[in-house]
């Protein structure tokens, strides 16, 4: 997202505040897929609990499916940053 936040010259310090940036600008003005909204949401709870809850360990198939999301929103990024400010990257 902050590649994105980049060629928008906005940035926020903290977590919540780069999600809230990410859906007001892209997801609420449907630049991006909503899936990507539930994505970053689920990431951000799974941060969290491995942060903040004792002895939090993620199960082998929340970390498949984590890894799996990653790589979607990764290249999500990569393909709208190619046709909305045409660059390779």
């Amino acid at each position: 997202m902050r590649t994105i936040f980049a060629f928008e010259e906005v940035d926020s310090k903290r977590h919540s505040g780069v999600i809230r940036l990410f859906s007001e600008r892209f997801i609420k003005t449907n630049l991006i897929n909503t899936k990507m909204k539930d994505i970053l949401a689920h990431a951000f709870e799974y941060r969290l609990d491995s942060d903040y809850v004792d002895f939090y360990v993620a199960e082998k198939e929340t970390a498949e499916k984590q890894t799996e999301n990653a790589e979607y929103f990764i290249n999500e990024i990569i393909n709208f940053c190619s046709s909305y400010y045409k660059v390779d990257l």
